[in-house]
Order: structure tokens, then C-alpha cells, then sequence
């Protein structure tokens, strides 16, 4: 058992919002620490559960980043959220979380096996991760409310079927696991808004994908270099993330997802930026770096809500001029191609961030430096050719903040 003085030491309590209480007999945590130890407790179980509503501070955010036995959640008042680090303890049994404003659990890493929930608990999000975990906790099923489910970096195979009776479910986070994506986890899946399948070793998508109704489809740090037909019938989606597969080519099918927001296709093996996806009218974000592209085409001009373009990593010889009159776009970043000069950027009027960096550049875009809204210009591995006094103009320069 580690000493009092060892635990305190790890222990702090998060707090999100604060319920100061105006009674007098109110103590903060650290004069009740001090006065544990005074009186000698020998255990955390021991310090938490000699606590009571009128002597520890109010707090909705509790993290214990150690547990070795079982402690009195209750002894918290208005605790919304535990948040159990590295806990040493196999089992955790439903009494345990029988706080009625309880509605986060956090449990990351540690040696959990089982866990246990009340029947009737108003838990909206459960976090288990870096668990080690084969299985989704069948205890779940129990949490009727629950809205968001995150099991990242477990060993997790497969996708139970009860997953698809959780009516409330809304946010699934299946990340860095072991996920078969076959035609039965489409089906699970099939009413979740947002899911993140990143990370497992996916080498292909099953024929039934349209079947998803999600807005948010995270993919990335996979091997999938095509998808299927059916792809194209994800009209909900918003977001999609592609990043660090094995594409030659955005797939045709994208075509179709007119309310995409946000693509992803950073990392792969793309050569050339398909002329449809000027017309995805509602993109804000566009991620293309690391790949083999040598052109933009005219149509991205078309994207008049575009705010994030992110081309660097490429093979662009020229940037072409009309990207300036895209006044949409608020960051830039091109940095890592072949380019040798740039159009009048200066005209960019919503610019606030913009990244050339390690380009063939030899003029240096000095109206860039009196654009009202740019705060971060990165500008150095450039050959630029500079006076003397030009580089000590640069050497002064304190906004926009220069990387140079």
C-alpha cells in the first residue's frame, strides 16, 4: 500500500466548473489534505471516504490518476465526470458509479477487467482507453443514454451486435484497435452520426458502406486505396478522412457527397486534384499535402467557402493567380514544392496564415508584411535575394509574426 503522503502527491481533482459553497464549515482540498495528515490516515480509501458533502469543495470534474481500492463516488457533490488514471484495480462493480449526477466516465490505462453499471444511470459519454481490452464491455447495453462511446488503442476484433440498440448513440471512437470492417459492422454502425475507424489496419471497405447515415467518417492511418460503389450514397457526410492510405486517386464517388465540409486525403499517393471537387460548393477544408500533385486545377476556384488549403508536400511548379481572388481562404500552406515565384497573395484579404517555406523563391513578397489579418508568414529556406538592408528590415519585423 503507498503511503498517504505518496498518493496526495498524484491526486488532484480537475475542476470544470467550480461550486464554491458559501458555508463557513467549507474547507478547500489542500487544508483537508493537511488535515488527513495530521490525523495519520493510512490509504486513499481511507482520506476519500472520511470526506463528506460539508467539508470537501464542490467539483463536476474528477480525476484520480490512482486507485487502489474502491472508493465512495458519492463523497464528491455534483461530480458529473470521473476521470480514473492508471487505476489498479481488475473490477469495478456498479456501486461504484451510483452517483445520480454522474454523466462522464474516463478510465484511461491500468488493469481493468470488468466493469459493472447501475440500471438506471444517466451516463451520456464512457471513455475506456489504452485498456487492453478484446472486447466492448457488455455493461454498456445498461447505459441507455449514452451518446458517446470512445475505445481507443484497445485490441478490439469486432463490433457487437447491441451496439445498434444503443438509440442514443451518436459518437463511436474505435481508433488504433483491431476492427474486421465487414458487412455486419456497416449494419451495427449504420445509425452512429460520427465514426472513427483510424488506425486498424483496414485494407478495404465492404459493399454495403452506403448503408452508413454518419456526418463525420474518419478512415485515416489505414491501407484502403479504393471504395466501393455504394460510397457515393453517403450523402450526410460532412467530414471524411482519408489520410495516410494507399490512394493513387481521390475515387470518383466523392463526386456525390455535396455536403462534404472537410476532405482528407493527406498522405497518400495522389498525382492530380480531379476537376469534380470544385464542385463540393460547401468544402471549408481541403487537405492535400504529402502527395505527388503538380497542378491545381481552375475549378477549386469555384469553392467559395473554402477558409483551410493545405498543399504542401507536392509537386507544384506554379500557383495559379486566380487563387487570389479566393478571399475565403484564412490559412495557406504550400510550403515544400517547386515553386518559383507567387502570384500578388497580398489580395487575400481574409489570410492569416500562410507557409512557402522550402521553395526556389528568389523575390521576396514584401506586401505580404503589411496585410492587416496575417499573423503567421513562413517564409524561410527560400533563395531570396536580399540587401543588407533588406535583411535588417526583416530582422525587425514583429508582425506578422515571420518565420524566416
Amino acid at each position: 500500500m503507498k503511503s498517504l503522503k505518496h498518493i496526495l502527491t498524484l491526486i488532484y481533482i480537475g475542476v470544470a466548473s467550480l461550486g464554491w459553497a458559501q458555508q463557513p464549515q467549507k474547507l478547500s482540498l489542500e487544508e483537508y489534505q493537511r488535515m488527513a495528515l495530521e490525523q495519520g490516515k493510512k490509504s486513499f480509501r481511507q482520506f476519500v471516504q472520511s470526506m463528506s458533502d460539508s467539508s470537501v469543495v464542490a467539483s463536476d470534474f474528477v480525476t484520480i490518476p490512482y486507485m487502489d481500492s474502491l472508493i465512495d463516488l458519492s463523497q464528491f457533490s455534483n461530480m458529473r465526470t470521473v476521470c480514473l488514471q492508471n487505476t489498479q484495480l481488475e473490477r469495478l462493480p456498479e456501486d461504484f458509479f451510483k452517483c445520480d449526477s454522474l454523466r462522464g466516465v474516463i478510465i484511461e490505462r491500468g488493469n481493468l477487467k470488468k466493469i459493472s453499471f447501475p440500471k438506471d444511470n444517466h451516463i451520456t459519454d464512457i471513455t475506456l482507453r489504452e485498456m487492453q481490452l478484446d472486447k466492448i464491455p457488455k455493461a454498456i447495453r445498461r447505459c441507455k443514454e449514452l451518446e458517446a462511446l470512445n475505445m481507443d488503442g484497445n485490441r478490439l476484433k469486432r463490433i457487437p451486435l447491441w451496439i445498434k440498440k444503443q438509440d442514443r448513440l451518436k459518437e463511436i471512437v474505435l481508433n488504433n484497435n483491431q476492427i474486421r470492417l465487414r458487412r455486419s459492422a456497416i449494419r451495427r454502425l449504420s445509425k452512429i452520426e460520427k465514426v472513427q475507424l483510424g488506425a486498424n489496419g483496414i485494407d478495404g471497405l465492404p459493399d454495403n458502406i452506403g448503408r452508413l447515415q454518419a456526418k463525420y467518417l474518419n478512415l485515416g492511418r489505414n491501407h484502403i486505396s479504393d471504395v466501393p460503389a455504394s460510397f457515393a450514397r453517403l450523402e450526410e457526410l460532412k467530414q471524411v478522412i482519408f489520410y495516410e492510405n494507399e490512394f493513387d486517386e481521390i475515387p470518383e464517388e466523392i463526386a456525390k457527397l455535396t455536403q462534404l465540409e472537410e476532405l482528407d486525403f493527406y498522405k497518400n499517393h495522389i498525382k492530380e486534384i480531379p476537376e469534380f471537387v470544385g464542385s463540393l460548393e460547401n468544402l471549408t477544408r481541403l487537405f492535400l499535402s504529402y502527395n505527388e500533385i503538380k497542378t491545381v486545377p481552375d475549378t477549386i476556384r469555384n469553392l467559395k467557402h473554402l477558409r483551410y488549403f493545405y498543399i504542401h508536400h507536392n509537386k507544384l511548379n506554379f500557383l495559379p493567380t486566380w487563387i487570389t481572388e479566393m478571399d475565403s481562404i484564412q490559412r495557406l500552406g504550400i510550403s515544400h514544392n517547386h515553386l518559383l515565384e507567387l502570384p500578388d497573395l497580398s489580395k487575400m484579404t481574409s489570410l492569416e496564415e500562410l507557409d512557402f517555406e522550402v521553395n526556389e523563391i528568389s523575390v521576396f513578397p514584401w506586401k505580404l508584411l503589411e496585410m492587416p489579418n496575417l499573423n503567421v508568414l513562413i517564409v524561410r529556406d527560400n533563395p531570396f535575394v536580399l540587401t543588407k538592408e533588406e535583411r535588417e528590415a526583416l530582422d525587425c519585423v514583429t508582425r506578422p509574426q515571420l518565420i524566416y
